[in-house]
């Protein structure tokens, strides 16, 4: 019996030199000269490497990796490593390839403020120019109303009797305008789109400006006076204060104040002085929040007016005054001779003051630029 020991091992065939599984022999002089020149070749290029690396002989310093990838696994762990690579390896960064590292270009245009128009939208919002003409007429009454009425003492003698005259009041009626003319190119190659962005920065521009324009005219408009300095006030003071600027202003108008615009220094002075909602507002004059940037005194909203002069707060309502307004617009027409659009934001406005002594201002202010 042949035990397993005695058995012959079955041959294995070699591997396949090709992969269609067919041997070549190499025979041909001219094929035999050509694998000599690559062994060669080759040989000449290890010793270069090995001279570089001042060697005298053995084996590469490459040579204990079976491929690249068990190289770069080591490279990231030995720091030694990936020295050999860099001598290897010609260096390959972004800078020396532009063409395929194109930037990143974000969609949002910033940088654009989105202006507000505090005095425009406490005075009640813009209303309308109406139809025609550049000023607006109102017709309003002057004269003393104590004197209308009269006890009639005894009877029937002459009642009072007094002319009521209804004047004619009026305010111009300004243009405010911007525009630019924008190449054809710049407008269809453009990505986010100019167009867009231009037209969200004219009009925060356009803003600003009819804002400003209106705070000037408030204060120019306004004549009630009252007696507070901001500086550094106390409780006692702001309540006092705000109590008689009302009082003020219900005595021109019949109402009491329904707004405070107060220049950004005061604005900020009474945010510091007063307590925010959230901690309890017993006994308290009024509260402020950061969060919101809401100023409240005594049931009074105070709003910020940016373009005031320092030291300054002025009480009113919609009684008192209101800004009227057509716009914004766009005017567009087209520059062909220069492959281009003009583009224009514009508006009408104007400031209505229908009772300037419902305009009430403390005289303690400065003449000075506004500190925003």
């Amino acid at each position: 019996m042949v035990t397993d020991a005695e058995r012959e091992p079955t041959p294995v065939p070699d591997p396949d030199p090709t992969p269609g599984g067919v041997r070549v022999a190499v025979d041909s002089p001219e094929m035999l000269g050509r694998l000599e020149e690559l062994r060669r070749d080759v040989l000449g290029r290890m010793a270069a490497l090995e001279a570089g690396t001042g060697r005298a002989g053995g084996p590469h310093p490459l040579s204990r990796w079976a491929s690249l990838g068990e190289y770069l696994a080591d490279a990231s762990q030995d720091p030694a490593s990936a020295v050999l690579l860099a001598r290897a390896l010609a260096d390959q960064i972004t800078t020396n390839n532009p063409g395929v590292v194109p930037p990143t270009y974000l969609g949002e245009v910033r940088g654009i403020l989105n202006i507000a128009r505090p005095a425009v939208s406490v005075t009640g919002g813009p209303a309308s120019l109406g139809d025609s003409g550049m000023s607006i007429h109102f017709p309003y009454y002057a004269g003393d109303l104590s004197t209308l009425v009269a006890k009639q003492t005894p009877e029937k003698t002459q009642i009072t009797s007094v002319r009521v005259d209804l004047l004619d009041g009026s305010f111009p009626i300004a243009t405010y305008a911007g525009g630019s003319d924008i190449s054809y190119q710049l407008i269809r190659r453009s990505s986010p789109s100019y167009l867009e962005g231009y037209g969200r920065i004219m009009l925060s521009g356009w803003a600003l400006t009819t804002e400003k324009d209106y705070e000037t005219a408030l204060l120019a408009g306004a004549t009630g006076t009252f007696v507070f300095d901001p500086t550094a006030p106390t409780d006692a003071a702001i309540r006092a204060a705000f109590f008689t600027a009302s009082s003020k202003v219900r005595t021109a108008t019949g109402s009491p104040a329904s707004f405070a615009l107060a220049s950004s220094d005061v604005f900020r002075t009474l945010g510091g002085i007063l307590v925010p909602p959230a901690y309890g507002t017993a006994n308290q004059t009024g509260t402020a929040q950061a969060s919101t940037l809401r100023v409240n005194v005594s049931g009074i909203e105070v709003t910020e007016a940016p373009y005031f002069p320092v030291k300054t707060v002025l009480f009113g309502n919609e009684s008192s005054a209101r800004w009227h307004e057509d716009g914004p617009l766009v005017a567009t027409a087209e520059d062909v001779s220069r492959l281009g659009q003009n583009r224009a934001y514009w508006s009408m406005g104007a400031t209505g003051i229908f009772i300037p002594a419902g305009l009430v201002k403390n005289t303690l202010t400065a003449t000075a630029a506004s500190n925003k």
